[in-house]
């Protein structure tokens, strides 16, 4: 899961400090939760829009 990437180099990526990073999120755990909550949010809106307008699921 997330432990294959240390902090260091998630910190370096994010350019943000340590003490940033664990102010929002309590370890690596609720980080990658956390992204993939957002990233699952960012998906259903593109998919919806996407769909709007189709009122026959086979288009």
């Amino acid at each position: 899961m997330a432990t294959s990437v240390g902090t260091e180099e998630i910190v370096r990526q994010a350019n943000v400090r340590r003490g940033a990073l664990y102010h929002h999120f309590s370890d690596k755990r609720d980080l990658f939760r956390a992204v993939h909550n957002q990233v699952e949010e960012d998906m259903v809106a593109k998919i919806s829009e996407a769909m709007a307008g189709i009122d026959d699921p086979v288009e």
